[in-house]
């Protein structure tokens, strides 16, 4: 909880307001000292009450993006790892239902409203989202990892199984992969081709 803190802390350039967590696991001593030098006011959740369903909508949304993933892919459920960063980046890339309904019907000069990853990340400018939705590939999908980005580097490709972005990069630059030659998972290759074909649904 701490690392996240910090983290949201870079990003928008001010201390978080309200913290909302479970009152089990997330609340630690840590936690709470941290939130105390910080001024930020640690709200935790009561079980079976109405309050808190908004965050385990959320949660649930995650996991169930997460299963799709596995069920497409033919994959198990140890691979939840891999599902759940991809699940993650399908989310923050798309505009939620909440936020189109008030928006209304596009129109002619009519701006659309900004994803989850915009208004982070992009500290709420709009940005490209086609091109970051081109760099999520067919998870659990056969394919060619590439060292190099150049397409005259095609011999250096590699067969693999595509396991999502790198989690520890951003999914921007690495991606996360079995190579079915060295029969290992590696992070490193830059840029990936994959076709929807799934071996382990075979």
């Amino acid at each position: 909880g701490v690392f996240w803190l910090k983290h949201l802390k870079n990003l928008l350039g001010t201390p978080v307001a309200r913290f909302r967590c479970d009152s089990g696991e997330w609340l630690t001593k840590d936690l709470i000292a941290y939130c105390e030098s910080e001024g930020t006011t640690v709200v935790p959740s009561l079980a079976h009450t109405h309050a808190t369903q908004g965050i385990e909508r959320r949660h649930r949304t995650l996991e169930e993006c997460s299963h799709a993933l596995l069920s497409r892919g033919g994959a198990g459920e140890h691979m939840w790892e891999y599902s759940m960063v991809t699940a993650n980046a399908i989310i923050n890339l798309t505009i939620p239902i909440a936020v189109l309904r008030k928006h209304g019907r596009p129109a002619k000069g009519k701006v659309r409203p900004l994803t989850p990853f915009e208004l982070l990340e992009n500290k709420g400018k709009p940005c490209d989202v086609k091109a970051l939705w081109r760099n999520l590939h067919h998870l659990f999908g056969s394919g060619t990892g590439y060292k190099e980005s150049r397409t005259s580097h095609e011999v250096r490709g590699e067969a693999i199984i595509y396991l999502g972005p790198a989690p520890m990069n951003g999914g921007v630059d690495q991606h996360c992969h079995l190579g079915l030659r060295s029969d290992r998972t590696i992070q490193k290759y830059r840029t990936v081709r994959t076709e929807v074909v799934f071996p382990w649904r075979m």
